[in-house]
């Protein structure tokens, strides 16, 4: 049975996840030697780009990136950091934003700011 180069990146990317850099090296020799096997090896590129695309993904799904009024300093980064767990914490501060916060994770978005209120309350009563 022939695969498409999309189900093969996703059988490695589950199989190395939490696999050590040993694991990993076996699972990418064996599938170098399933693709020779089964003379689909054209399909090598394509599979290590859709398993950097799904890296990307879940990368971004596991980030927290947080966009506040003005800088936080390390203490309030730190507070943050234990409110939201995750893998990962990207903090920025945007002008824009009058005071609060806009939070992200993937595709869940958390406006906690005054700019984000008066934009509510003005397409409220422009309705």
């Amino acid at each position: 049975m022939h695969y498409s180069a999309r189900h093969y990146a996703h059988a490695l990317a589950e199989a190395a996840t939490g696999a050590s850099a040993t694991e990993q090296e076996g699972l990418a020799r064996n599938l170098v030697a399933l693709l020779r096997e089964r003379g689909q090896l054209e399909l090598l590129p394509a599979i290590l780009g859709t398993v950097e695309e799904l890296r990307a993904q879940e990368q971004a799904a596991t980030t927290v990136r947080v966009v506040s009024a003005v800088p936080l300093s390390e203490k309030e980064q730190g507070l943050l950091k234990r409110e939201l767990p995750a893998p990962s914490h990207k903090f920025t501060h945007n002008d824009s934003l009058i005071a609060g916060l806009v939070v992200q994770q993937g595709d869940n978005v958390y406006y906690g700011s005054v700019s984000s209120a008066i934009r509510a309350l003005r397409d409220a009563l422009t309705k």
